[in-house]
């Protein structure tokens, strides 16, 4: 299609759009030319099909795709061809026109990673082999189709997984839920997912990641701080995932039923603190009258100073 022909049909569409504000059917030929506006014309225009443009439609997988969802709700043959050249309009077509598995499409779908996983997971519901190399290559591709269709280890693509720090951190938390050793050199390379592989997953310092957590000012802080009241808060029974940290304070809501454990806990916070560096101005139980829940706060200044 030539630039002024695309334009013309543009033209005509807007026109039908707004100065008419319906069908115009001395304009349709013009616009029947361009796959866009037809498919346009047919959605905000016709609210439904578009004899004249089918041809036109069916040469592009998306409006033929688009054409289907919006204007026919329904299959439509003639741009079925266009649409299986594309991984992607081909799930989207099974997802949402055929509502199932479209087999003279799969061969096409699973040489995407992205809707390989997709199409496993939302239209077949379990493993789609075709697609595993495709998916295997991604990592994080791989880490969601463990999840969603393994819903457990997939161990031919640990190595993958292994190889991108997020992956490989949902990996340990979601599927092992416990340390994953082969993904943790590419964990201990990003401080996002260092610090929450040690918060969450090991739930203790990792000491290979303390070097990547110490470029995140942020993130170094709270991780000193998490880990220099764990050994206090577990003495008295209190994981310290359950600890909020913020700019200049930290606060852990009350779950404790020990009370003399709980009379002492303010001040073995303080001084774990102090002992890691930080100056603390306050340190005490109180009540906040929007939760209606009682706390722990710890307000201090600044960094370390050691």
């Amino acid at each position: 299609m030539t630039r002024k022909a695309d334009k013309d049909a543009k033209a005509a569409y807007f026109n039908a759009l707004l100065e008419i504000g319906g069908r115009c059917p001395k304009d349709e030929p013009i616009i029947g030319l361009s796959a866009r506006y037809s498919f346009l014309y047919a959605k905000h225009v016709l609210r439904g099909p578009f004899a004249l443009g089918e041809f036109s439609i069916a040469t592009s997988a998306k409006y033929s795709n688009d054409y289907a969802h919006f204007a026919l709700k329904g299959r439509f043959p003639m741009g079925e061809t266009a649409i299986a050249t594309s991984p992607k309009h081909a799930f989207s077509y099974s997802c949402r026109i055929i509502k199932g598995p479209w087999a003279e499409c799969e061969a096409k779908i699973a040489t995407s990673a992205r809707f390989g996983r997709a199409y496993a997971t939302q239209i077949l519901r379990a493993r789609f082999p075709a697609a595993e190399p495709a998916i295997m290559a991604e990592p994080k591709e791989a880490y969601y189709y463990a999840l969603g269709v393994f819903k457990g280890r997939w161990i031919e693509a640990e190595p993958s997984i292994a190889s991108d720090s997020k992956a490989a951190y949902l990996y340990a938390e979601n599927i092992l839920q416990g340390r994953f050793e082969l993904g943790e050199p590419a964990i201990a390379r990003d401080p996002g997912p260092a610090y929450m592989y040690a918060l969450t997953v090991i739930k203790d310092r990792f000491l290979a990641g303390e070097p990547i957590i110490a470029t995140d000012p942020e993130l170094h802080d709270w991780y000193s701080i998490k880990f220099a009241i764990a050994p206090a808060l577990h003495l008295v029974g209190i994981d310290h995932t359950q600890l909020h940290v913020r700019s200049n304070e930290i606060s852990l809501l009350r779950p404790m039923t020990d009370k003399p454990a709980e009379a002492r806990l303010p001040g073995v916070i303080r001084a774990a603190l102090t002992v890691a560096g930080y100056t603390v101005s306050s340190c005490r139980w109180t009540y906040d009258d929007d939760t209606k829940r009682e706390f722990i706060g710890v307000e201090f200044l600044g960094r370390p100073t050691s």
